[in-house]
């Protein structure tokens, strides 16, 4: 656990250092809700890439159908999350991201 509260350290710093004075734009909690989102979007595959660092280091060991879950598993979840962290981390349309984490969200019928 120690790590995981390592990695969620580093990338929050690294939130900072890209948005050193959104925090004087934007409210304590409008940046505090970001920067988690950020985080998330960022640890939320993390198990998918460790199986797939495991792939290609050692493919040997893996059987075809089990490396196939892998790709397909990190080509599903992990693009999204990559995107929407980019998003946050270059605050393209950071006024879109605020509304979208501060509005409630529809729910599918």
């Amino acid at each position: 656990m120690a790590i995981q509260a390592d990695l969620k350290e580093l990338l929050s710093a690294t939130f900072d250092r890209f948005h050193d004075g959104l925090e004087k734009e934007v409210s304590a909690e409008v940046y505090a809700r970001l920067k988690f989102d950020f985080v998330f979007h960022m640890t939320d595959w993390q198990d998918d890439l460790a199986k797939l660092s495991d792939l290609y280091t050692h493919p040997e060991k893996w059987p075809k159908d089990k490396a196939s879950d892998a790709v397909a598993s990190f080509l599903i979840h992990a693009p999204w999350h990559i995107q929407h962290a980019q998003k946050l981390l270059l605050g393209d349309d950071i006024e879109a991201t605020e509304a979208e984490n501060l509005e409630p969200q529809r729910t599918r019928q």
